[in-house]
C-alpha cells in the first residue's frame, strides 16, 4: 500500500485487522540513507509515544526492542514477503521508494 492512499495520523488496520492497529507517520529519507539513520530519525520523532524511552541501546546506537518492517519486500530467494530491515544496509539496498509504508514493530 502507498502513503498517498492514506491521511496522515490515521489509524490503519495491520495483517488481517483482527489482531493490531497502528497509526501512520509521514517521514523523509533518501534512498541512500541507513536503516540505522531512519531508526533515528524515527526514535527521535516518535520514542516517546512508542514507549521506547528508557531502553537500552544496541550496537547500532538506537533504542532496542523495535523493528522496521517491509511487508512486501524482496526476499534473498528473489520473491516477495516480509522483510526485517537490517541496520547496516540502505534504503535503496531494499527497494525502497517514495510513498512505500513501513511498519516499526515495537516489543513491549
Amino acid at each position: 500500500m502507498k502513503e498517498s492512499q492514506l491521511t496522515p495520523g490515521s489509524e490503519v488496520m495491520l495483517g488481517d485487522g483482527a489482531s493490531s492497529s497502528g497509526r501512520l507517520h509521514v517521514v523523509e529519507a533518501a534512498s541512500d540513507d541507513s536503516v540505522s539513520d531512519l531508526k533515528r530519525q524515527l526514535e527521535s520523532k516518535y520514542g516517546h509515544e512508542w514507549g521506547l524511552e528508557g531502553r537500552l541501546k544496541n550496537r547500532e546506537g538506537t533504542l532496542m526492542g523495535w523493528e522496521l518492517i517491509q511487508e512486501e519486500g524482496l526476499l534473498e530467494t528473489g520473491g516477495v514477503g516480509t522483510v526485517v530491515l537490517s541496520y547496516h544496509l540502505f534504503l535503496h539496498d531494499y527497494g525502497i521508494q517514495s510513498g512505500d509504508i513501513l511498519h516499526a514493530v515495537v516489543r513491549i
